[in-house]
């Protein structure tokens, strides 16, 4: 078997089992449009995903919000909370200032640091120390050089 078809096949295998990660998609959260940061459509939900909507017609299974310079937490957590009751099976909210995530589930509630694991039932087999998140997602600022001289 090629490279390329074992690597096709893998995503196949891996998008029946899992489902699909998608950024900046919009969901029908009790009436209300919400965009997360990053969701995650499981398999059982894949046949309701229509890429040609504005608005997907159902709640993804986990969503992601990044906290942003403009963000305030009481609306953050207001939006975790929607999430959570319209359906939504664990909403994490990273921090990337503080380094902390904020998690909620079907498991409860839990604050974790930078020492802990970003881990979720919902994608077997998958962690990664939250601090090792926060370090590779760090932005460098390009240098600015100067313009050649005509």
């Amino acid at each position: 078997m090629r490279s390329g078809s074992r690597t096709c096949s893998t995503r196949h295998n891996l998008r029946r089992a899992v489902g699909i990660i998608v950024s900046e998609q919009e969901y029908d959260f009790d009436g209300n449009a919400h965009g997360p940061n990053v969701t995650l459509i499981g398999a059982d939900k894949l046949h309701l995903f229509d890429p040609d909507r504005r608005v997907q017609l159902f709640v993804p299974d986990l969503a992601v919000e990044i906290v942003s310079a403009n963000d305030k937490f009481e609306s953050l957590m207001e939006k975790a909370d929607r999430y959570r009751k319209c359906g939504t099976k664990e909403v994490w909210v990273l921090s990337p200032k503080t380094q902390r995530a904020f998690v909620q589930s079907e498991d409860g509630e839990a604050i974790l640091g930078r020492d802990r694991m970003f881990e979720s039932k919902l994608i077997h087999g998958f962690a990664i120390p939250l601090g090792d998140l926060f370090d590779r997602a760090k932005v460098t600022p390009r240098r600015s050089r100067p313009l050649p001289r005509p």
